[in-house]
């Protein structure tokens, strides 16, 4: 982007050797995509620190927190996105999320020589898989919504796809009603699994 348009006069020089010099942070476009959906904080060591809380999972819960009339319904809040967190971390180091291969034009019609790319690749990622495994059968034993549980939890939590569109994979048709009856199913599985692994009563 032209350096005049950011309000640079100048080029900006970066010295790579020394990293704590490194102030640049994230551009305005960046900041502007977040929307305010974002927590400043610092390394305790003089550098900022900003996380961007915008995925839907982040949106939906900070909208609802800032909603929250009493303590007990923040703390409850706090309890189902820690839960859905949770199960998001399970899905990420349990090596689901999967990755993008490097290409090798000389094995283009070789098979794998393990042929084993879907199992864990250690005795923690198995574990992890395991948890995570368990946490769905929990979801999808929800005497209410069934499987429809865990479809909205992993569009919404795992693959960061918006609240509309989790309500469209369960079959609703208008936008409003999607995103209102994911948005509860969401909260009643993060309810759940705090339940199941001992964050509340």
């Amino acid at each position: 982007m032209n350096a005049a348009l950011r309000g640079i006069k100048g080029k900006r020089v970066i010295d790579l050797d020394r990293p704590d010099c490194d102030v640049r942070g994230p551009t305005l476009e960046r900041m502007s995509m977040a929307s305010g959906n974002a927590a400043v904080g610092d390394d305790k060591m003089g550098r900022v620190v900003i996380q961007f809380l915008d995925s839907p999972l982040d949106k939906l819960y900070g909208r609802l927190v800032r909603a929250a009339r009493t303590k007990d319904q923040t703390e409850r809040l706090r309890i189902e996105y820690a839960a859905l967190k949770k199960y998001h971390r399970l899905f990420v180091e349990s090596g689901m999320v999967g990755s993008v291969g490097s290409v090798d034009p000389n094995r283009t019609y070789s098979p794998n020589p393990s042929g084993r790319d879907f199992l864990g690749k250690s005795e923690k990622q198995c574990d992890h898989r395991d948890a995570y495994r368990a946490a769905v059968l929990h979801l999808n034993n929800n005497p209410k919504w069934g499987h429809k549980q865990t479809i909205v939890v992993d569009n919404v939590v795992c693959h960061e796809n918006e609240l509309e569109w989790a309500g469209y994979a369960i079959g609703k048709n208008s936008a409003g009603w999607a995103h209102e009856y994911s948005a509860k199913i969401l909260r009643n599985a993060g309810y759940r699994l705090a339940v199941m692994w001992g964050m509340a009563r």
